[in-house]
């Protein structure tokens, strides 16, 4: 797949609005006034800030971006975040591809080698109809399922992030698992709730995100060892 070359990293830094993207389980179903930030580091590599809002909330997320190959001359990117945002500590890292930049570094088609992702940034929060069409059939011409693309709302009265109660990062579980795992005190018929057990030399933790008292430890864990566990069912 053919992507920017000679893509200049220091005119690209800064405050892109994401105008439309692929959904992704790294990012909040109906996240609206998304955005990303980029500065670059004193080794090269790129500190990312991604932000969007939920139901009045801030989600965010922190990563690094480097060049998948540094002696290549093309704009192939590897991103590494930590996950879950509540407790960042496992790394995974994906592609991000500029598939296409305008001359002034104004809008940007972001992608990968898989097509499961896609992303139209703008250097402000619209994009005029003319490009984002002319950036959607870029991406139909190199493979991607346009048809997938979903507009992410960008208001012009956006709240300011630093007034806006920050949100524990339980979507992200959420968007992992879809809507299995419900509150214990919803009442819904099947109801679990999901725990999160961490084992390291000589401690462990055990973190309900339902909170549920119903919740219990497991035995110990090998060490380092990071796992998912459900341990019960209610309301069945």
């Amino acid at each position: 797949m053919e992507v920017v070359k000679n893509l200049d990293i220091k005119r690209y830094m800064g405050k892109w609005y994401e105008i439309a993207s692929f959904p992704s389980f790294f990012q909040p179903k109906k996240g609206e006034n998304t955005s990303a930030f980029y500065t670059l580091n004193e080794d090269g590599t790129v500190h990312v800030l991604n932000v969007t809002f939920v139901n009045g909330k801030k989600n965010s997320i922190e990563g690094t971006a480097y060049k998948a190959d540094p002696k290549s001359d093309e704009a192939k990117l590897k991103v590494k975040f930590y996950v879950p945002p509540f407790l960042p500590i496992i790394p995974v890292t994906g592609d991000y591809w500029v598939l296409y930049i305008d001359e002034d570094y104004q809008y940007v088609l972001v992608g990968g080698p898989t097509k499961k992702y896609l992303w139209i940034l703008c250097r402000q929060k619209h994009m005029d109809e003319e490009i984002y069409n002319m950036l959607e059939q870029k991406a139909k011409d190199l493979g991607y399922d346009v048809s997938k693309l979903h507009k992410t709302p960008q208001s012009d009265s956006r709240p300011e992030e630093e007034d806006v109660p920050q949100d524990k990062g339980i979507w992200w579980i959420k968007s992992l698992f879809g809507n299995r795992f419900s509150s214990c005190a919803s009442g819904s018929v099947v109801n679990v709730s999901l725990c999160i057990v961490i084992s390291i030399p000589e401690v462990q933790w055990n973190m309900c995100i339902d909170e549920c008292k119903l919740c219990v430890l497991l035995y110990p864990l090998p060490l380092s060892q990071i796992s998912i566990y459900l341990p019960h069912r209610t309301g069945e």
